[in-house]
């Protein structure tokens, strides 16, 4: 698996965190394994594996581990096992590579940081994520967390299968942004794009030839959007218009791998929403009373949802997301 979402777990977890883990996207665990729980570690993955869920183990071996220890990072739901880590970084491998793969470390604290620390991991070519916990699902603080990250890892898994395509760098010019660049196949491009301010439109051109027939996609929910792509002279230019929040952006003109791209998409927004819905929920129980207004929206989100209407659900869940923090 390549660039994972992962969390980390402290010695004492349960089985519940491991399913909280899954059901909420989550690629991965980070565990230590010591001689006081290693047959629990054992027993946990002997578990998910007969439950029947994806999430994996990165396991945080001793510095001089035994022979029984390494069995326990060959095991089938291990990933691969923790080889350095500092307070920005996690850096771990597997045992059938000598390939190192850093994540970076990502506090859990406000909810609102928790995607533009994942953006920023992006920007500085890490090969995934780690949150440094894993909130309850019981109190509303917790939970507005929990949810928060569950939509950074629903937008990441969308972002998958590109970034396992990354390879060379280079940086964009950008008005009112910052830009990194990444080639992946031949004339396409992935691009991270962190808007200066939301109040003002966002340009990109490229320091690379950009064919015609090139098309430039935002890759967010609730739906894959064009954006204008210009050629002027030698340049290519993409106008964002105002981003109230970092962008992915797809460069490619090849329809078939769009379409497949459209259809993950579209398999993920159910989930989108879902924890849009319950993020804005969440974070509802902590505000006092709310305007008429605003209660009104949060009927319209529950009403969508019923429903199954998910992007009206989506974007009404954010636009009260929005409000509410500029209410507290």
């Amino acid at each position: 698996m390549l660039f994972p979402m992962v969390v980390a777990l402290p010695d004492g977890f349960t089985l519940a965190d491991l399913e909280r883990a899954e059901t909420h996207l989550l690629d991965a665990v980070l565990t230590p394994v010591s001689e006081g729980n290693k047959r629990k570690v054992m027993t946990a993955m002997d578990a998910v594996r007969e439950n029947g869920w994806a999430v994996r183990f990165i396991v945080r071996l001793p510095k001089r581990p035994s022979r029984h220890w390494r069995d326990i990072a060959m095991h089938p739901m291990a990933l691969g096992f923790a080889v350095a880590g500092n307070g920005g970084s996690v850096t771990w491998t597997t045992p059938q590579s000598d390939r190192k793969h850093r994540c970076v470390w990502v506090k859990v604290q406000r909810a609102d940081d928790i995607f533009s620390q994942v953006m920023q991991g992006l920007l500085e070519d890490f090969d995934g994520v780690c949150f440094e916990r894993l909130p309850s699902d019981g109190e509303a603080s917790e939970r507005e967390r929990l949810k928060a990250i569950a939509s950074a890892a629903t937008r990441w898994r969308l972002w998958q299968p590109l970034l396992s395509e990354r390879t060379e760098v280079s940086d964009a010019e950008a008005e009112n942004a910052y830009c990194r660049c990444w080639r992946l196949i031949k004339d396409e491009w992935l691009l991270s794009v962190f808007p200066s301010s939301p109040l003002h439109p966002v340009t990109l051109s490229f320091p690379f030839a950009v064919p015609e027939g090139v098309r430039a996609y935002g890759l967010s929910f609730p739906a894959i959007k064009r954006f204008p792509l210009q050629h002027k002279g030698d340049k290519a230019i993409v106008k964002l218009g105002s981003l109230a929040e970092p962008e992915v952006v797809w460069l490619t003109s090849d329809g078939q791998r769009l379409e497949r791209m459209h259809h993950r998409a579209g398999e993920l927004l159910t989930k989108a929403m879902q924890f849009a819905v319950q993020w804005a929920l969440a974070r509802k129980e902590q505000m006092g009373d709310l305007p008429t207004d605003l209660k009104a929206l949060i009927w319209q989100m529950l009403q969508a949802a019923k429903r199954r209407q998910f992007s009206k659900g989506y974007l009404l869940a954010h636009r009260i997301l929005e409000r509410m923090e500029i209410a507290s």
